[in-house]
């Protein structure tokens, strides 16, 4: 990955759009668009990196921002009887800023990185501008909102139906699919806080899973040693979410 030193550093216009160009097309809703209409998109977008359990946006605060993930994963969470519960995850599939394209400049969900990485960052107003005048973008979009959305509703069931050992192991799934990694960073209180559960919930699935062999957790690292074993554990929601997301081509 181009680092964004490197592109801040870059004195050349023509070099430096090339560069942003190749580092936008890693997040696959702005691959889409292919590389001749991104290239003037990029011209408004900037390079920013975030680290993890950062607050990219507070519940209800304007959107100034939209962000399109190249690495990394975005937590949106919603408050529930005093704990902040995750609604959904946003990766190198997507956007942080959808109901800017419906209209609204408002969010109630708080976002925050789950693992830090890198993002381009578009002012909301530009957004606004090109997804109304760009068909082929707006198109991509409108497909990402509707993969999307069904992530929440299929989330909201899991949450309600499922075991804790299930939702654990979908959440470790769909992380999986953004960070492209087997090894990322993730504390057990910070999995508590998303699967609104108590920290020893998450601490007794975390050995079941160890003893298994399906994962190994260690100070604050997750290791994903067997994910056929985890697609095995875990419950229908998880293959209904990809599927939806694989349709769109954004998996």
């Amino acid at each position: 990955m181009v680092s964004d030193k490197r592109i801040s550093k870059e004195t050349d216009p023509g070099r430096q759009r090339a560069l942003l160009t190749e580092e936008a097309q890693r997040n696959k809703l702005l691959g889409s668009m292919g590389p001749s209409r991104l290239k003037s998109l990029v011209q408004k977008m900037e390079l920013v990196a975030f680290r993890p359990k950062q607050v990219l946006h507070v519940r209800d605060a304007p959107l100034g921002q939209a962000y399109f993930p190249l690495s990394g994963v975005i937590s949106l969470v919603m408050p529930s009887n005093g704990k902040l519960v995750e609604v959904g995850m946003v990766g190198d599939e997507g956007v942080f800023g959808l109901p800017l394209l419906f209209g609204t400049r408002s969010c109630p969900m708080t976002a925050i990185s789950q693992v830090g990485g890198h993002a381009m960052r578009l002012p909301a107003d530009r957004f606004v501008e090109r997804s109304a005048r760009d068909s082929g973008l707006e198109s991509a979009l409108k497909g990402y909102a509707y993969a999307f959305t069904i992530m929440l509703a299929q989330g909201s069931v899991c949450n309600c139906a499922h075991s804790i050992e299930q939702r654990c192991a979908r959440w470790l799934l769909m992380a999986h699919d953004r960070v492209h990694s087997d090894d990322f960073a993730l504390t057990q209180a910070f999995l508590a806080q998303i699967l609104g559960v108590r920290r020893p919930s998450v601490s007794e699935v975390a050995e079941k899973l160890q003893r298994r062999r399906l994962i190994r957790y260690w100070q604050g690292r997750m290791t994903i040693l067997d994910r056929r074993g985890l697609e095995g554990l875990t419950c229908i929601c998880y293959s209904i979410i990809r599927k939806e997301f694989e349709r769109m081509r954004l998996m």
